[in-house]
């Protein structure tokens, strides 16, 4: 990592603020990454490519990347991994955690676009649609851009905010119901049948003669 251009550093910082994140998120370079993103569960860091997009669109992406830093989404990131890795061969936990990684992102666009105008938000579309070539970073780690599959109902969210919904609470369900059925024992009580048998009182035998 090197450090990044203090331009940068101010949008991130004004973009934490605007979130109201009480700590300070480091701001690096990293050549080897093609997108923002946000890494680190004990102490989040912001890192950006080394060719950065313009300024204005650099803090559309600060705004969505700090909301993920208020919301601490990198341990729900970890704990969607776990019960995916738990339950491997359940194709509905694996479409759950999509689900809720999708409303996570949403959720985000959602905070970062806040009381905006309508013009700001046809830029922060573009500025996702900029990000679709960039590929996916690491597990555990937050991404402005967006898989093609979720693009549609991003940029519907986006451009008219209401009620979304909220898939990571339906994959806490559905995941606890896996779990419940995968760990339930089942158990029979072994019935003993207990046979009282009475012993006999010994029988003791005068042998002794009369006289």
């Amino acid at each position: 990592d090197s450090p990044a251009p203090a331009y940068a550093v101010s949008i991130a910082r004004w973009a934490a603020k605007e979130q109201g994140l009480t700590r300070r998120v480091p701001v690096r370079c990293n050549a080897r990454i093609s997108g923002p993103l946000v890494t680190g569960l004990a102490r989040p860091t912001l890192l950006l490519p080394e060719t950065l997009p313009p300024e204005e669109e650099l803090a559309m992406i600060c705004l969505h990347e700090m909301a993920h830093c208020r919301r601490g989404d990198l341990w729900y990131m970890l704990l969607l991994e776990a019960a995916r890795a738990m339950h491997w061969y359940s194709p509905p936990v694996h479409f759950l955690v999509r689900a809720a990684r999708q409303d996570i992102e949403m959720a985000c666009d959602e905070s970062a676009a806040a009381n905006k105008p309508a013009a700001w938000r046809r830029q922060y579309c573009e500025a996702l649609l900029h990000a679709l070539e960039c590929p996916a970073g690491p597990v555990l780690t937050t991404r402005f851009g967006v898989g093609k599959s979720q693009i549609t109902a991003r940029l519907r969210q986006i451009m008219k905010p209401g009620r979304m919904r909220r898939g990571l609470l339906a994959f806490c369900a559905g995941a606890l119901a896996v779990t419940l059925c995968c760990c339930a024992v089942r158990l029979e009580p072994a019935s003993t049948s207990r046979t009282n048998t009475e012993e006999e009182a010994p029988v003791w035998v005068d042998i002794t003669q009369p006289e």
